[in-house]
């Protein structure tokens, strides 16, 4: 009886898996030019050329909004691939005066989204007037469909019927905003998630109507609040310099620099006002979320890092702050009583990590620690040196990592959160990488 011939090479694979497997070479920085997969045949071509046109940012080179303004001309078939876009600089600087210019209609920043984006769902703005921003937005809604979920502007619009023609928009990122003037227009919108800037004007009376009483947003399910004062002076931080130094290689002091930064309410709510947001916002379900440095690492929760420098990024500042963060680690580990085998553990799970099987050792569990949850997850081949770091002096000599759901969890109430297990034994090979 003759047996089909089982496909075993990459193009035998659904279009699906090809683009998650691409997906992740692009975000890959050592692929110096994805772009050249397209010319690989032509099953990935187009499987590649999708998830190059899937984002594109442009910065404050004309020369980029050209090229990509005519390129955007010849080929709508890329456009139909664009699903989100960003624009680096709106507005053009004059160097004699120095001041910001606005719009015009050569601008070529305007010539880029006069083009048709049908499948746009993800728009970002920076550096622009609101009359620019009106601008914008009215010829995104006439040229594409009015399917963009999430908008992220420098400020409102000149005309507040403008936000309101984007119907299917439901995150709103803004930087500066009479809040009298936005709030009538975006109560009754679909928008379920809005970040507002410490810098806004917002009083005690307007926060509270955006959560709480008969004119607050109907879908509103989390609201973003960057209430941080920044420290004049030589040592004053700002969230772009702060990124750059979880970047960086040179190790940082990341509790010199949080005492740097201060909780503040934005500048026209009062501390009272703002905890009588926060009560309302919890009792009607309301998420209150916060800035990377106050709430992450007091909380060591690793989305949030995540959430502003990506994943990758995230697992490089982990990495370079290690000995900062391993008293992370160590309050999160509680040493468990009876030592038992890993199969006996978690038998459904395999080992992810180690070189081999002794039939006792020492288990550590951190059941609802996000950021161990983390390293279990993305960071495997590291765990060996992050417990380096807890005791250098006796590094483990094999590392195994188990996950396994938090037992004191009902199934199906908080399905997502998990724990992590380290298990560390005495074995004479150190774990591979």
């Amino acid at each position: 009886m003759a047996t089909g011939r089982i496909k075993t090479s990459l193009l035998s694979l659904p279009d699906e898996l090809l683009s998650a497997i691409f997906f992740e070479v692009m975000r890959d920085d050592d692929v110096s030019q994805p772009a050249a997969l397209v010319s690989t045949c032509r099953r990935i071509a187009p499987i590649v050329q999708q998830e190059i046109y899937r984002e594109l940012g442009v910065g404050d080179n004309e020369a980029q909004f050209d090229v990509l303004s005519e390129l955007c001309a010849k080929r709508p078939d890329l456009r139909a691939l664009v699903r989100v876009l960003r624009v680096g600089r709106a507005a053009q600087e004059d160097d004699n005066v120095g001041r910001t210019i606005n719009y015009t209609a050569v601008h070529p920043g305007i010539r880029l989204l006069h083009s048709d984006f049908p499948a746009l769902h993800a728009l970002s703005v920076f550096h622009a007037t609101p009359a620019d921003i009106f601008t914008i937005l009215s010829r995104i809604a006439a040229t594409t469909r009015p399917d963009i979920r999430e908008l992220t502007l420098p400020c409102a619009p000149g005309s507040d019927n403008c936000l309101a023609r984007l119907e299917c928009l439901e995150r709103l990122c803004l930087h500066g905003v009479d809040a009298a003037v936005l709030l009538p227009s975006i109560r009754r919108s679909r928008i379920n998630h809005l970040h507002i800037s410490v810098k806004l004007g917002f009083t005690d009376e307007i926060m509270l109507k955006l959560v709480n009483g008969p004119t607050c947003m109907e879908n509103l399910k989390e609201l973003q609040l960057d209430h941080v004062s920044y420290r004049q002076g030589p040592q004053s931080w700002t969230r772009h310099e702060l990124v750059l130094a979880l970047r960086r290689d040179k190790q940082y002091d990341l509790a010199q620099v949080k005492a740097t930064l201060s909780p503040k309410s934005p500048q026209s709510c009062s501390p009272d006002g703002l905890r009588e947001v926060m009560d309302a916002a919890h009792k009607n379900g309301i998420k209150i979320a916060r800035y990377l440095v106050d709430d992450a690492l007091t909380s060591n929760d690793y989305t949030t890092m995540e959430r502003y420098l990506g994943e990758d990024g995230a697992g490089k500042a982990i990495l370079r702050q290690r000995p900062r963060l391993a008293d992370l680690i160590r309050k999160g580990m509680t040493p468990f009583v009876k030592a038992e085998p890993c199969s006996q553990i978690c038998p459904a799970q395999a080992v992810l990590v180690g070189t081999s099987r002794p039939r006792e050792r020492t288990v550590y569990r951190t059941y609802g620690s996000t950021f161990a949850r983390s390293l279990t997850t993305r960071f495997c081949r590291q765990i060996d040196d992050y417990l380096y770091a807890l005791d250098p002096v006796r590094p483990p000599r094999a590392v195994h990592i188990v996950a396994e759901p938090d037992p004191t969890l009902e199934h199906g109430v908080d399905g997502k959160r998990y724990g992590a297990a380290l298990s560390t034994s005495g074995g004479a090979a150190r774990a591979r990488r």
